[in-house]
């Protein structure tokens, strides 16, 4: 299986004036690899906190978002991917984002810079994860995993 995103970003923008202010309206998969990455409806991100020094150089918007999503998910839960399951550590959790970018067509130099970013200004954000893991159960896990391996439907690139 080859990293790909298989479904559209479903997301609504509250402009609420919280940090994380957009919510998925539906599941958003990340196939990477070797795992099935399932965000959940009803979680809320940010997309990427890009610093305002780096915002002229990093498309958030359309390069990293989508990659953020999976890695944003696994900040908040500390690493859940498996309901269940043991975690992934915070480095495997920047891997997935440096995976995700470079599924979404970032070059990999830009990919890189992401991924050092948050290997260097990550720890307290991991550290202040929200724990909304109840918004992903195993049912729906399993049903998204089975839906969207390689022997499921052809993904959207």
């Amino acid at each position: 299986m080859s990293a790909a995103f298989p479904l559209p970003l479903d997301v609504r923008n509250f402009a609420d004036g919280s940090r994380d202010h957009y919510m998925l309206l539906s599941p958003f998969i990340f196939l990477d690899s070797d795992c099935v990455y399932v965000t959940p409806a009803g979680f809320r991100t940010d997309f990427a906190s890009v610093p305002r020094v780096c915002q002229g150089i990093i498309d958030a918007t359309n390069l990293v978002a989508p990659g953020s999503i999976p890695h944003d998910w696994l900040y908040a839960t500390r690493g859940l991917v498996v309901p269940g399951q043991p975690r992934i550590s915070r480095e495997q959790a920047d891997h997935v984002l440096l995976h995700a970018c470079l599924a979404n067509g970032m070059p990999e130099v830009e990919a890189m810079i992401i991924f050092e970013a948050v290997r260097i200004g990550g720890q307290s954000a991991w550290d202040e994860g929200e724990s909304p893991e109840a918004l992903l159960t195993l049912d729906l896990y399993t049903e998204m995993s089975q839906r969207y391996s390689s022997e499921g439907p052809e993904v959207l690139a």
